[in-house]
């Protein structure tokens, strides 16, 4: 399920499709965006659908990357993206299903209470908050690569609040307490939005989807390295959505 990616002959630029006609336009656009705000590499269009995007040297980075400096640049992006590509048509029908669908899957049983998506800021998420999509420069500052695709194509989130990009964060960088709290209370100071009330039910979301791909694609692959992966993964997604229920579950008892 991923886009058609090329290296150049020289090896020093990225060939990505992006999408035609005003799709591929708009990711352009938003690429351009990030690269101007400083988070991304500079896009060229290539033509017939594709993008061009320097060879950024180095590795990808890891959950144990987790620092102070990264916590900040996280929550810094997240800020800008908040306020740089709105989207005011969002709905959260899609995403409620696939959620009460993916649990009913993985746990066998219904996904407990009602799951509630609020639209306080609806923008064209990244979607992709993983570790590895982000690479160090050769000053030692984070750089978002893959950043203007995923949040508007055929694929789920789709257009939603940028708590689903918080969420992501927060579960790919594993991120414990005192790291949550620190990235959120960066994030409220950048962006003037305080996402703690509607969080819990994105992050709950958001661990189902990517649960449900991990499942899906494992049991897709005979492959004998991308299979376990993706194994592993279903299993940390499902870890996380256990303690996620749990923490919910405490927070509702707490306010009775």
């Amino acid at each position: 399920m991923e886009r058609l990616k090329y290296l150049s002959r020289d090896e020093r630029r990225i060939l990505k499709f992006e999408g035609m006609g005003r799709y591929g336009a708009e990711c352009l656009e938003r690429a351009h965006g990030v690269f101007r705000a400083g988070f991304g590499p500079e896009p060229r269009d290539e033509g017939q659908g594709f993008c061009s995007y320097p060879w950024l040297p180095g590795r990808p980075l890891q959950a144990d990357d987790l620092s102070a400096a990264e916590l900040e640049r996280l929550a810094d992006y997240c800020a800008f993206r908040a306020s740089a590509f709105p989207a005011p048509g969002a709905a959260a029908d899609e995403l409620i299903a696939m959620a009460r669908t993916n649990f009913s899957l993985e746990m066998r049983s219904e996904l407990p209470g009602e799951l509630h998506l609020e639209l306080a800021r609806p923008v064209i998420v990244d979607g992709r908050m993983d570790p590895h999509e982000w690479r160090r420069s050769s000053s030692g500052e984070l750089v978002k690569v893959d950043a203007c695709g995923h949040g508007d194509d055929h694929f789920l989130p789709g257009p939603t609040d940028i708590a689903w990009d918080l969420a992501g964060a927060i579960v790919e960088w594993r991120m414990p307490r005192g790291a949550r709290r620190a990235f959120l209370e960066r994030y409220r100071r950048r962006s003037g939005d305080d996402p703690e009330r509607r969080l819990p039910a994105y992050l709950l979301a958001y661990t189902l989807l990517r649960l449900g791909h991990a499942a899906m694609a494992a049991a897709s692959l005979a492959d004998e390295g991308e299979a376990p992966r993706l194994s592993a993964a279903r299993h940390r997604y499902r870890a996380a959505l256990i303690e996620d229920l749990r923490i919910t579950s405490c927070g509702r008892g707490s306010r009775r």
